[in-house]
């Protein structure tokens, strides 16, 4: 009997938590304008809902590829598998004053006054002999933050996250910028886990791979220039570098199907317009002369490619398809 009920008590709990997401999911829905590009602040405003918790249900909601519009990337966005490295010094004083807050020694203890399974709060046995720097996989820090009602924010406002300095503010120029190379000549493969994506960048100019390496090593990243298999170089970067440029808009998949976006500080910052300008226009760009009703124009020009299959009439895309491969 003991077991049925706990048991039953689970389920109701799970349809409870089920109904306050289908309550949540239609608020969603109900604020969202523009369901292509949803604004992710004004909602977390609205409704008083975590970004992390918003971003998944509009996934759900929407779709993977949906495009949100945020301020700020933080570290707990990163996928659960993510490895973040803390400061060791600051990770083992802060559980020591929590576990001490909950008249806690040791794991074991701590387990029994949160009355969770001991396994869930073993990894601190591991923090603890670690230093000066801690591993901690992202879902783990959230799961050990939350037991112990730690903020999240905490790491990142006491510079505690040594690998990459989060918030990551994805309308600064330093973003911008590396989002419009991204944009010109990068790609972001659908990776096969969240945490095996990377940005690559293809070129011919020497000149553009080294400002497009200089650009992530600003941002924060690292890039390396792959062996050469074909004319021209080929850059591919560190997975976070790749998810923020993602979380700055671009998506995932081939650009000529997904047709991304400008990034909106492009539009509204003179500088980075002009910065915007001058990479397209030599990642882009081409000029050429032409001689026409006597005259010599001089041709200024961008090459954009987009998939336009679903734009075609049926009986000519199967006529098309007859001739496939070939240009």
């Amino acid at each position: 009997m003991g077991q049925y009920k706990q048991s039953h008590l689970q389920y109701v709990q799970w349809l409870r938590n089920k109904e306050k997401e289908l309550q949540l999911i239609e608020q969603i829905i109900q604020h969202v304008e523009n369901p292509k590009l949803i604004e992710l602040k004004p909602l977390e405003e609205k409704l008083g809902v975590p970004a992390e918790t918003l971003q998944k249900l509009i996934e759900k909601i929407y779709g993977p590829k949906t495009q949100i519009k945020q301020k700020l990337y933080h570290w707990w966005q990163e996928p659960d598998g993510a490895i973040r490295k803390i400061d060791a010094h600051y990770l083992h004083k802060r559980i020591k004053n929590a576990m001490k807050e909950l008249g806690a020694e040791n794991p074991y203890q701590l387990a029994k006054k949160l009355n969770v399974p001991e396994g869930k709060v073993n990894i601190i046995r591991d923090w603890m002999r670690q230093s000066p720097i801690v591993s901690a996989k992202t879902r783990v820090l959230k799961r050990i933050f939350n037991l112990f009602g730690i903020p999240l924010e905490e790491l990142e406002e006491r510079k505690a996250i040594l690998d990459r300095n989060f918030p990551i503010d994805l309308y600064s120029p330093k973003i911008v910028k590396l989002y419009t190379h991204a944009l010109n000549e990068g790609s972001l493969a659908i990776p096969k886990s969240p945490t095996q994506t990377s940005l690559r960048y293809v070129n011919q100019d020497p000149v553009l791979i080294r400002k497009f390496i200089d650009t992530v090593k600003e941002a924060g990243g690292w890039a390396k220039i792959l062996p050469p298999q074909k004319p021209g170089f080929d850059v591919y970067t560190d997975s976070v570098t790749a998810r923020i440029i993602n979380a700055a808009g671009l998506p995932y998949g081939r650009k000529t199907i997904t047709d991304p976006p400008l990034h909106p500080a492009i539009l509204k910052n003179p500088k980075l317009t002009k910065h915007h300008l001058h990479i397209t226009f030599l990642e882009e760009g081409y000029t050429t002369f032409s001689y026409a009703k006597d005259r010599l124009q001089l041709i200024i020009g961008l090459v954009r490619s987009k998939d336009i299959t679903d734009h075609i009439p049926p009986e000519i895309l199967r006529e098309l398809l007859n001739y496939k491969g070939q240009k």
